[in-house]
């Protein structure tokens, strides 16, 4: 573990905590109760970036709390909501419910602290420039919006079937719960000073939603037995390219092939995401910015190889990587470093292939996301893999400069 950077760390909070006013520091402690990996990265962020992904971040929560972690409330309550829920920036009351009713309703306590919170939240986003919370409102309608979609689909993990049928229909879904926030990302981080803005254009939105349906199917898979003890079920029921059924996904058991769908699932995670994923992060000027981005991503690869073949899976024992105990915080300052990264774990992944693997995984991807990092990507192929590709357009803003 490195020392040295936990207490640059210390340092570092406490000396964004004296540039914040008392709202600004109430919303960074709610972000380090309900986002201990986020918050640190966020927090190295320029002070004009930084305050806006926070409020970003925390009202995006605050959705997917209501959308996910109220099962007290019925569905259509909770679609009222989530469709609503960016006019709570104009501090509009909610047609059924009051905001203190809603966050009675949330399981979790630290989301619930937040919830009863918003107020603070809407303060302190008075202090951020007008264009981001702009961004912010569209991103949380279209969110707000996509979720509501999938209320009524059944996710039980104890039914026949599951709410995610196939891999365009997780697309969407992942899309909606994290793609709207690496577009709106991407938007922000293009009116910052000495950043490009090809990040606020349509051509290039697919690259940040590669990027985030990375992390987020990251977090699918090493979460399965988390979301399976609370009846959820998000991995899909077939494969884009055989169509062939596989029902792991509804199962709260180790059950013969589940070992194989597992590292179906992660193979095709990698091959699918990571190569945009670095085209993507190729996009970023700023060293703040830049380890901001990919840092999550170097993370979300080295817990897609700790899973790939890993019964823990589907135990009780968690599947955690720390970015302290790797050292990957000091190694990831740039995309030759981030792919240096990449490379050090596909090494990894190499000695953990299965008898039924992909032979020529490793060496593929390590040249694909080497060719990336030197040249880029066509703009033709960004929406290769994507199996959804109907979501609504977020507009384009002019950049701040």
């Amino acid at each position: 573990m490195d020392f040295f950077n936990i207490r640059e760390r210390g340092r570092k909070i406490r000396s964004v905590y004296d540039e914040l006013t008392s709202e600004g520091r109430r919303c960074f402690d709610h972000l380090r109760s309900v986002s201990r990996s986020f918050s640190f990265v966020i927090m190295d962020l320029p002070p004009s970036l930084r305050n806006s992904v926070c409020c970003f971040y925390l009202l995006m929560r605050s959705l997917d709390s209501i959308e996910d972690d109220a099962p007290s409330l019925p569905i259509e309550v909770r679609g009222g909501i989530c469709r609503d829920f960016h006019e709570t920036l104009s501090e509009k009351e909610f047609e059924t419910l009051s905001e203190e009713e809603i966050a009675n309703a949330v399981v979790n306590e630290d989301y619930r602290k937040l919830l009863m919170d918003l107020g603070t939240v809407r303060g302190f986003m008075d202090t951020i420039p007008g264009r981001h919370k702009e961004i912010i409102r569209e991103g949380l309608k279209t969110c707000g919006g996509g979720m509501a979609k999938f209320l009524d689909r059944d996710f039980g993990s104890k039914s026949d079937k599951t709410g995610i049928s196939t891999m365009g229909e997780l697309d969407e879904y992942c899309y909606y719960v994290a793609g709207v926030v690496g577009v709106g990302m991407g938007r922000m981080i293009s009116t910052c000073e000495g950043e490009t803005p090809l990040l606020n254009t349509d051509v290039y939105q697919p690259l940040m939603i590669h990027n985030a349906l990375l992390l987020q199917k990251t977090n699918i898979i090493r979460d399965y037995r988390q979301d399976i003890s609370r009846g959820k079920a998000y991995w899909p029921r077939t494969w884009p390219e055989t169509e062939s059924e596989f029902l792991p996904g509804i199962c709260s058991k180790f059950l013969p092939g589940t070992l194989e769908y597992l590292n179906r699932f992660v193979e095709y995670v990698l091959e699918t995401h990571l190569p945009p994923t670095i085209a993507n992060l190729g996009l970023v000027n700023s060293p703040e910015i830049f380890h901001c981005c990919a840092l999550p991503s170097a993370m979300a690869v080295a817990t897609l190889v700790t899973c790939y073949n890993n019964r823990s899976v589907f135990e009780d024992q968690p599947v955690r990587v720390s970015p302290w105990e790797t050292g990957m915080v000091s190694r990831v300052k740039d995309i030759r470093g981030f792919v240096d990264e990449v490379n050090l774990w596909l090494e990894v992944l190499r000695e953990k292939l299965s008898p039924g693997g992909k032979k020529d995984l490793v060496e593929s991807l390590k040249k694909r996301c080497n060719v990336v990092m030197v040249h880029g990507m066509q703009p033709g192929t960004y929406m290769e893999g994507l199996r959804w590709t109907d979501w609504d357009r977020t507009g384009v803003i002019e950049r701040d400069c």
